[in-house]
């Protein structure tokens, strides 16, 4: 075996090697970027998400808030109502007792 056998036998099989290492350090690379693109894009896409999400669970606490203090003011109108017709019948209850 020659000088350039011996060369060629060890040389070889050893830059196939670091050939081979180095286009998968470079998929690896260019995973790692896209992974990365596509981090960012759901970061981005769950952060609308959250501030829509908000957004509409704000209008509809406004929304709530303000039928329900409608119907408190209903509420106290119609209590109104009953206090001032129990008063009237217990006017009409001591007209009764009076004259008999």
């Amino acid at each position: 075996m020659t000088d350039t056998q011996l060369y060629l036998a060890v040389g070889l099989p050893s830059f196939v090697a670091l050939v081979g290492i180095l286009v998968n350090v470079g998929y690896f690379v260019a995973l790692n970027s896209r992974i990365t693109s596509l981090e960012s894009r759901l970061d981005s896409r769950i952060s609308s998400l959250e501030s829509r999400l908000d957004n509409r669970i704000n209008s509809l606490e406004s929304r709530l808030d303000a039928r329900i203090d409608k119907l408190e003011h209903l509420f106290d109108t119609l209590l109104g109502k009953v206090v001032e017709i129990d008063n009237r019948l217990i006017r009409v209850e001591d007209r009764l007792k009076l004259n008999p």
